[in-house]
Formats: C-alpha cells, structure tokens, sequence
C-alpha cells in the first residue's frame, strides 16, 4: 500500500512539473472535465471560450453536454461572435435540448443576422430547429415565421425552413394557403410540418390510451380536432399527388401516416409500384422510419410480401420492416393477435408462391435447359441484371442491322447495372460478343432466345427469398413444415438461390430435422458440401449439432484443413465448459496436428472447457511450442480457464505469467501482464506502465482496449500523464479513465483543476493574479488538411465492455483488428482512435476510403453470416470528408456529424457517406441519397447518401468491346495468314526436321480445336434446332478426336 501511494505521489508530482497547460494538453483536460461535469470544471471551460479558435472549439464540444444555465448563458453569447459554422451547430443543438423561451429573441436576432453574414444552410436550419423547439406556442415566434414565410423576395430555402418549423404551431389555415399555391418546395416544407404535428399530436393521444386500445383503434371523439382537420385537409390535396415532386411526394405521404388517414395505403403503393427507383428508395426509406406509427398494417405488409422489385437492396429493406415492426416491445392482446394472424399469411403465401414457381417456372426450365450452355447464362444474367424494359431495348438492338451501335445499348445497361463481380464477368462477355455479332440470322436467333424471358420468375423467387428471410429472423415456426417440403423438392431439382435460402432458414430455425441432412453432407458430401454444412451447423444451439462438430472432429484428429479449422470455430463459439469429449479431442489435435492455426484453436478450445487441472498441461506446452506458433494463446486459454473458477493454485499460476514475461513475444507479455493485474498482482501494473511508455500506438491501444474494467487511480493518473502530444493518444485513455468510480473521478477532476489554477490564475495570499494573454493560443504543429474519416460504430448484440472479462476483451479485440483494421491498414488509412466499441481512421483520398469501408462491410457480413444472432458483430460505417487538424496522426476533433445519431436508421451493417464524399467518388463508386425527411425524423440536417458498391460495368463493357474486336481483327489475319501458307505449300516448301513437324502439327492440332469450337458457336448462334446442334456438336468432337489419333501415330513413324 505504502509503495502504490509513493508512485501516485510520484506521478501527481511528474505531471505537475511537466504539464505546462500547452495547448493538446488543454485539450485532453477539456475531455477529463467534462466527464465529471463539476462546477468548477465548468468555470474553467467557460473561461476557455476566450482563447484562440481551437481551444475555444474543444471547450464548446465538452460545454454542450452540461446542463446549466450558465453554460447556456455563455454559449449564446458566442453566437454573437465570430465563430466557425461547426461551433454555431454545436451552441444551436445544445440550446434547442436545454434552453428556455428566454433566448427566444436571441434566436430570431440571429436569424436576422444571416441576410448580412455567409453561414452554411446546415447552421441555418439549426437556428429555425431552435425556434421550433423553444418557441412553441409562442406568439412572437409565430408572427415573426409567418413574415418570412409572406416575404415573397426571400430566398425560397429560408421561407421553406421557416414553414416547417409551423410544426410546433396549429396553423392549419396557413398550411392549405401554402398548399393552394402550388409551389413545390413549399409544399413539401407544409407537408413536413404538417407530418411532425400530427405525429407529435398522435404520440401523446397514444400515450393517454389504454393497453387494449393502444394499436388498430381509434375513438374519433377522443382525437385532437387538429389531427381530424389535418385529415381533411390532405384529403383535398390528393388530386394533386401526381405532379408533385419526389421529396414532395413522400413528404405527403408520411403526413398521411402520421394522421392515419385511411388512403396512406394508395399512394404508399403508388411510390413503391412506380418504374422511378429514386421514389421506391425513398418510399422504403419512410416507411421503415414510420412502421411503428402505423395502427394497421395488415394491408400494407401484404403488399409487401407481393411486391415485386429486381433490386437488392430493396427486398433487404422491405425484410427491415417487417423485422423492425415485430421488434417492437409491445406485448398487448391485438398486438399479439395480429402477429399469429400475419405469420399464419406469411406461412400460406410462402407455400403458394412455391407452388407457382415450382409449376410456371421449374418445369418450364425443362426446355430452358435445352438451350446451348452460353445462352442459358446470358439468360440468367439479363434477368438477375436488366429490368424487363432493358431487356426489351436489348432484343430490339438484336434485330436492327447495326450492331456498331453497341455504344448506345451497353450506355443503357450502365445506367442500371453499375457494378458486376469477378465472377461475372464471363457472362457479360458472353452478352456481349452475342450484341457484336454481325450475322444476321444469329442476331435473330439471339433475340428469339431472349425475348421469352420472363421477369416475374425473378420477381416471384425474390418474393419466396424475402419470406424466408423473414421466417429465420422472426423465428416463425409454423413455417418449419413448408419449408422442409420446399426443401425435398429441390433436392431433385434444385435452384441455387432459394436452396441456399431454404436451408439457411429451417436452420435458423434450429429445425431438428436439417441436422440429419447437414449430417449427410457433412459425411458423404464434397469438400464444398462440408464447408456449407459446417456453416448451417453454426447456426445451430441444440446438444445434438454439438455431438456432430465433435464427432467430425473425432476422425480428423491429424487433418489439416479449412473443414477442421471451420469446426472447431463453431466449437468455441458454442458453451462447452465442462465437456471431458471435448477437451479430450482437442487435446488429441495438439498432439497428432502439425497445421500451426488449427492447434492454436484447439489450444483455444482447452481453455474454452474450463478444466483447473488443464493449467499444468498448458504450461507445458507452453515450452514446447515451436517458433512459429502462437504462443499467447496459451496466455489467452488460461484466461478463459479461471475466468469462472476459484479452485486453480493462484500461487503458482502467478509464477507462471511472471516467467511468460521474459518471452519475446509481445502479445504474451500484454496478455500475461494483463491476467496478472486481474489477480491482484501490483508488479503487473508496472510492467503495463513500461510497455505503454512505449511510443508503439498499436501496443498501446491493445492494452488499453483489452484492459477492461481495471478501476486504478494509480493507473489513471498514470495514464494522465500520457496525455501529451508526444503520444497522441488522448481519445484512446480517456475512455479508460472515464470508468472509474465517482469518488476517483473527483481527485482526477480536482487534480485537473489545480493544473489550471496554477498556471491560469495562481491564488496567492487571496488574491488572483492576471493570467498571461491566451486569446491567440493554438495548437502547435498542427497538420491542417482534408481528409476523409472513416468511423465505425460497433453495436454488436453481445455483452458489451463493461460487462466482459479479459479473455471476451481479447477476443473481441482481435475481432475488430482482423475485420475493420486491417481493411483500413491494407488501403493505407491511418486509424486514430480504436477501442472495442468504435475504430477512427482516415485517409487522404476519398476512393481509397470507400474501398476499405466496403472490404468491412462484406467482413462483417461473412462473420455474422456464420454466427447465431447474439454473438454477431452488428457495425455502422461512416465516411466523411473534411478539413480536420491532426497532430501526431492524432484528429484533434472529428467533423461535427460524426457524433450524430445513425442508429435509427436502416444502415446497420451498411456504409453511410457525407455529400462532399459523395461528390468525390460520383464517378468511381455508386450511392443512393437516403431522403432528408427521413433524417430529419433522426436529428440530421445534412444530406447523407448510402454507398453501394464501385461502378466497374461500363469500363469492364468497353474494355470487353474492345477485346472481342482485337479478337475478330487477329482471327481475319490468322485467315490471311493461312491462305498465304497453302499457296506456299501448292508451290512446295523445303522438308523440315521431325522435331519441327512434332511442333508444326501440335500447333496446329490447337488451332484446329479452337476453329472447331468457333464452328459449334456459329451453328448455336444460327439454330434453334437443339438435335442439330447436338448431332454437329458430337461430329466436330470426333473430328478433332480422330485428328488426335493420326497425328499421335504420325509422330509415332
């Protein structure tokens, strides 16, 4: 004890000899103030506001999150000041959460303001949010709104923002008069209004019911008239929908929604029905913001199910609906009641939908099959791609005379397809060589074959892929005997897509009767079966898929492969503490197994079984391990052993991890150092000390991830003292700091304090002597450049920090090093800030960027395609682009909309970028712009878009173009070539070698395959005839088979 308060005052004393209030230092003390929040803390901050730009920024961010009527008092004053459009945003959105009508007329005078000064639209539209939120019901916000809104000369952004804010008023005579007048862009401001009153107004009618009356009734006589006049008043508006534009379009919509008008339905399903995607995304969009405001939505979900879309993304969001909606907490007898009466349709519709496919479609494929190879792809990939008006445009270019003006048509096709995978990539060149073909019969041929194509087959299976996809993540049960039925129907005559989803469903869920035949592949399938098994088994709890891992394993005990690696992951991620088959197998494949990954796993795995006596055996095999294996899983399965026991020699398990010390591995070091801390090992915390003083940011923020709920004051102030520019690491410690108990927290916060005395306003003898002048104080060695930031959000499903232990700390640490860092290291990005709950990263081009946010988006998408829900990994990914200040590859501040709330909207697991990012990357990447009424429902102002994927159609077409011409030129030569060696053979040629002739005739033995193979494409491309086309199939392959016969014996000779 005497020893820890020696070096706390040892390191009270450092700090207080080398901290001298430089501006980082100032502001990693701003962060340590604000997590306290005392009054004094708070007097510090406020007087920070007079100091140079950065500082005075820094201390806006920590003012905004106190709630007192002095921080208000001097954040409003700044608004008066000349301060950057970011501050202004923070002020504004902190007066709008905590201020009173009392700074009504400091809002309006800013307001005024503006028509002499340049400020962005985004603090515009805070300031018009403020006076919404704290002037409501006021007569002279009213009045002054009402003035903007009739000043004609005024810029038309200003008046729409000055009518939304009528929100907060019932003004609904002034809305119809702005409706009447038929501006669209004031139209769509009254309808917003208009839909946030009546969703206010809804909400607190909602809240005075009773539970049996909270969903699907209504009492009209108990509704506020307003709702009722709104009613009538969208009502009269509804001749005009159709002229409308987009935004205009689901503005009204979602009014309807939030009043209940009894037609929302109708022109909800004329957004969603229209040919226009931007309107269907956006519609999409609403009603996911909007389902639960919904009393009845039976209609409407089964309109849902029926809906037909070719676009991914779509049938993914209208899946998000249903799963949001039957989400919600809400446990009443007519919620319940319609959840069987909706699953019972779902269940029925999915064995109808079936039925028709299997009869319209999978017989018919009987005579699709019949079709040459080539043009059974070529058919597949124009449905999977094309909509049936590109399809008709393409048939159309089929039967013209020209394919020179294959431009026109592949210019079509990349306005709809924008990016194709590698694997793909053969089918395009098959559509295309089929466009550039200059035989006309062929052509025709070609578009015969096309032509009969049939969109709804494509419609009817994405509808059967949404409603499995519903059932597994609804968990609806009834839907189990279907689905097997489904299921043994394919078995004889599969389709890949609704297979693939059949069997992920039934095991999802957890369906006893797919373990018998994931068993079946599992033992008799092919190398790919096993691998697709393994992952449906992953999806399983039950004892049984246990007993299957566990006995697959059982006969590989030596095999070094993916199956075994594969395995005994889904073992680790499964509870077999306690399990003797299990410990026993793992033990058998450290010792019969030479793969250094799959004994590391199975060392894994001992810790897993939780076994005390496996300590010794550990140990062990600590000092056997070769020097290419892992020795810090050893480290990491003792962890995992006395995370739930008490009857291990605590003793001797600390004589162990103080010998794993002197290993030259720096993961055993950590994880040793860290296990020992646990124990209450005080030598252990020195250890960590010496390894974080060392400048190696990616050991530092290892240690500081894994470690947890270590509650030290002596480690915290220790860390206090690392808060210099020199490490740059301050948004890394002070999230460790934070955790410390409140009476701590308090000797942190006053230590702070009395750094800012001292060097601020020294008291001596009572009196205060004039600090220094500090106006202009900034940072020092600042990079000031644009960067774009890639942030990721981890809000997994698991336990999260504060309630892991050190082995769940690693691992997710690990997680999130091999699925989110290592994209962004691989593409050259610089990470910032990495904790187990977000990664801070940027990089100084935009495309590269992107690239790595797509790279961790289909990470996490593979991780949790093979995990249970509850052990995924559920991210939301953002890109923005901007100008920040870096300082020892430190961000000083991220761009301000990086602290803005995303998780309400459908972008879990998706990438989400700013505007100025989305202007960068147009021509590299595709992005679908998530309507501003949406985000606004989530306290967003500025436009975000969603990133989709790179565009590569429209270059890898040309350059497919280009190709198959070169080909065609270099076949006319090879031709020419051919003619001018039989004239030279007609007038004799000199004898050559036998050597030479071996290598002439095989040669030519090639080139006579592939001018027999062109042969058998010409006549497919001429026919229809499949028995010609089999008969001179056959013929051409006995040809060249009987060329091979006689050259081989002509060699021979």
């Amino acid at each position: 004890m005497a020893e820890e308060k020696s070096f706390l005052q040892t390191i009270k004393l450092e700090i207080s000899r080398s901290f001298k209030l430089v501006p980082y230092e100032r502001l990693a003390f701003h962060k340590i103030l604000g997590l306290l929040k005392s009054d004094v803390g708070m007097s510090i901050l406020i007087k920070e506001l007079d100091k140079g730009p950065d500082i005075r920024k820094s201390a806006i961010a920590i003012l905004v999150f106190f709630d007192k009527p002095e921080v208000i008092k001097a954040l409003v004053a700044c608004l008066e000041k000349n301060i950057s459009d970011d501050e202004r945003v923070m002020i504004l959105d902190h007066v709008k959460r905590r201020a009173g009508a009392d700074v009504i007329k400091d809002i309006i005078a800013l307001i005024e303001s503006f028509q002499a000064t340049q400020v962005s639209a985004e603090v515009i539209g805070r300031s018009f949010d403020v006076l919404k939120t704290i002037g409501a019901e006021s007569d002279e916000v009213l009045n002054f709104l009402i003035s903007i809104i009739n000043a004609e000369r005024q810029d038309t952004k200003i008046r729409a923002l000055a009518v939304e804010s009528l929100s907060s008023f019932r003004a609904i005579s002034v809305f119809e008069s702005l409706l009447k007048k038929g501006d669209d862009a004031l139209c769509a401001a009254a309808y917003k209004a208009i839909y946030v009153l009546a969703a206010d107004l809804s909400e607190k009618a909602r809240q005075m019911k009773t539970e049996d009356d909270r969903l699907y009734t209504y009492t009209p006589d108990s509704e506020d008239k307003i709702v009722l006049d709104i009613r009538v008043l969208l009502g009269k508006m509804t001749h005009e929908f159709d002229r409308y534009s987009n935004s205009t379009k689901i503005a009204f919509i979602c009014a309807m929604i939030a009043c209940n008008h009894r037609e929302y339905l109708i022109y909800a399903m004329k957004a969603l029905t229209s040919n226009d995607v931007e309107l269907v995304s956006m519609a999409l969009y609403s009603l996911f913001q909007n389902v639960e405001r919904l009393r009845d939505p039976d209609k409407l979900f089964r309109n849902l199910i029926a809906i037909s879309t070719e676009i991914d993304r779509f049938n993914e969001m209208i899946v998000d609906i249903f799963v949001k909606y039957f989400s919600m907490p809400a446990d009443s007898r007519q919620f319940n009641l319609f959840k069987d009466k909706l699953f019972s349709y779902i269940v029925v519709t999915l064995e109808t939908y079936f039925e028709t496919y299997r009869k319209e479609f999978m017989i018919t494929d009987v005579i699709e099959k019949g079709l040459p190879d080539s043009f059974q792809r070529i058919r597949k990939f124009i449905l999977n791609y094309c909509s049936p008006d590109l399809k008709k445009e393409i048939v159309a270019f089929l039967t013209q005379d020209d394919p020179a003006l294959v431009k026109h048509i592949i210019g079509g096709m990349a306005k709809r397809i924008t990016f194709l995978r590698e694997e793909e990539m053969g089918d395009l060149r098959l559509l295309v060589e089929v466009l550039l073909d200059k035989d006309r019969k062929s052509r025709e041929n070609s578009a015969s074959r096309i032509e009969d194509l049939n969109f709804e087959k494509l419609y009817l299976r994405n509808r059967i892929l949404r409603l499995c996809r519903i059932i597994g993540l609804l968990h609806i049960d009834e839907a189990a005997s279907i689905l097997v039925n489904i299921y043994n129907y394919l078995k004889k005559y599969p389709d890949p897509d609704i297979v693939r989803s059949n069997v992920q469903t039934l095991a999802m869920l957890n369906y006893s009767y797919m373990l018998g035949e994931i068993e079946v592949m599992i033992t008799t399938g092919s190398e790919e079966d096993q691998k697709n098994a393994l992952g449906l088994l992953s999806l399983f709890t039950e004892q049984r898929s246990l007993n299957m891992i566990l006995e697959l394993l059982k006969g590989r005990l030596a095999e070094q492969s993916e199956i075994v690696q594969s395995a005994i992951t889904i073992l680790l991620e499964r509870d077999i503490a306690g399990n003797i088959t299990a410990n026993q197998i793992f033990k058998g494949i450290i010792a019969h197994n030479t793969s250094p990954a799959v004994r590391s796993l199975a060392i894994l795995g001992i810790g897993q079984c939780r076994f005390d006596t496996d300590i010794d055996y550990l140990n062990d095999l600590f000092y056997k391990m070769g020097p290419d294996e892992a020795k810090d899983v050893i480290v990491r399965a003792i962890a995992g052993i006395i995370t739930d026991s008490t009857s291990y020699n605590k003793r001797q398990l600390m004589r162990y991890l103080q010998e794993y010390l002197k290993d030259p591995g720096i993961k055993v070091r950590i994880y040793s150092c860290l296990l020992l801390a646990q124990l209450g090992n005080r030598d252990a915390l020195r250890s960590i000390r010496d390894m974080l003083v060392i400048k190696n940011k990616g050991i530092q923020r290892d240690i500081l991830t894994i470690i947890g709920d270590l509650k030290s004051i002596e480690f915290s102030f220790f860390l206090l003292s690392l808060l210099k520019e020199e490490y740059g690491i301050s948004k890394d410690i002070i999230p460790v700091i934070s955790k410390l108990p409140v009476e701590e927290m308090k000797e942190i916060d006053g230590f702070v304090v009395n750094i800012f005395r001292k060097y601020e306003a020294p008291v001596i003898d009572g009196l205060q002597a004039a600090p220094a002048d500090t106006s202009d104080m900034s940072v020092e060695g600042i990079a000031e450049s644009r960067m774009t930031i890639l942030e990721v959000i981890v809000a997994g499903n698991g336990p999260r920090s504060g309630e892991q232990n050190i082995p769940d700390l690693i691992n997710l640490n690990l997680r999130i090093k091999s699925l989110i860092a290592s994209a962004i290291q691989d593409r050259g990005g610089m990470i910032t800030r990495m904790s187990n709950t977000s990664v801070v990263s940027y990089f100084p081009e935009p495309r590269t960027a992107a690239d790595a946010a797509l790279i961790i988006q289909r990470n996490i998408n593979a991780f949790n395609a093979v995990r249970i829900p509850g052990r995924n990994i559920d991210v939301y990914i953002q890109l923005m682009t901007g100008v920040v200040k870096i300082v020892n590859d430190e961000i000083l501040e991220l761009p301000l909309h990086a602290a803005e709330d995303i998780a309400g909207l459908p972008v879990r697991n998706k990438v989400i970028i700013d505007a100025r990012t989305a202007e960068l990357i147009a021509d590299s990447f595709s992005t679908r712009e998530i309507p501003r009424l949406v985000l606004s429902m989530v306290g967003q102002r500025a436009r975000i878009f969603e990133l989709m994927n790179p565009i590569n159609f429209l270059h890898a077409s040309e350059l497919l173009v280009k190709t198959i011409r070169e080909e065609e030129d270099k076949r006319e030569q090879i031709q020419q070539q051919l003619d001018a060696e039989m004239k030279k053979l007609k007038r004799g040629a000199r004898p050559a070698s036998s050597a030479a002739i071996a290598r002439g005739l095989d040669d030519l033995g090639q080139q006579l395959q592939g001018q027999l193979e062109e042969i058998e494409r010409y006549v497919q491309k001429r026919s229809t005839d499949r028995e010609l086309i089999k008969n001179v199939r056959k013929m051409l392959t006995n040809v060249n088979n009987l060329y091979k016969v006689e050259i081989s014996r002509l060699i021979i000779d």
